[in-house]
């Protein structure tokens, strides 16, 4: 109980100066414990509150409330919600410019890897929100820095990150194949703009503020 505590600290420190923060001062009041209250800083906590009663604690005024605008102010959604991190696997350097043109009037942080190793280490550091791999890479193909990365998911519990392959074959069954290693969706090349930034739409979280400028 508050008022326990305050005749505990008024017993042990009398020339202690009490400071109740409290909703209603009609609760300090009509407490028999409530005089040994010097000010009450009503909730919500404002900055004028809280300087009226260290001044209140050096005067001979009575006990008083001050109410004031809060100190903590209200941020927007918006505002907390962080710009979308997007990871693109692609070793071909002219298709890299592409994509980034194709994204460029999008608020994201867009990130690319080279082949499937620099993928895997990018989705470790990285953290994006959405992966878009290509399917034939040196070193690592999309399919296998997939199935690290379900795997490193699931060995971990995490959610899974949205991927999205592209590939420039569009042969029979290839698709079925390549959505069972665990990708989300299937583009195929030549990039369409309006294909990605569907995508982009469709794949982003909810804690993620909207890609669209």
């Amino acid at each position: 109980d508050p008022f326990d505590l305050v005749e505990y600290a008024h017993d042990t420190h009398p020339n202690m100066s009490c400071v109740m923060i409290s909703a209603t001062a009609s609760d300090v009041r009509n407490d028999p414990i409530g005089h040994h209250i010097k000010t009450v800083v009503p909730k919500p906590m404002s900055r004028r509150g809280i300087l009226n009663s260290l001044i209140n604690m050096h005067s001979n005024q009575p006990m008083s409330t001050q109410a004031a605008e809060p100190i903590f102010t209200t941020v927007s959604k918006r505002q907390e919600q962080r710009t979308l991190r997007i990871l693109t696997a692609e070793d071909n350097k002219t298709n890299q410019l592409v994509f980034s043109k194709m994204v460029k009037s999008l608020d994201i942080e867009l990130r690319f890897a080279n082949n499937g190793e620099d993928a895997i280490k990018e989705y470790e550091t990285f953290q994006p929100d959405l992966i878009f791999m290509d399917i034939s890479m040196p070193k690592m193909d999309g399919k296998d820095a997939c199935r690290a990365i379900r795997n490193q998911e699931r060995t971990k519990g995490l959610p899974p990150v949205p991927i999205i392959a592209l590939t420039a074959h569009a042969i029979n069954g290839d698709k079925d194949e390549i959505l069972s290693v665990g990708m989300d969706r299937y583009l195929t090349k030549r990039l369409k703009k309006d294909e990605i930034l569907t995508a982009i739409a469709d794949f982003t979280p909810k804690n993620v503020k909207s890609a669209q400028a």
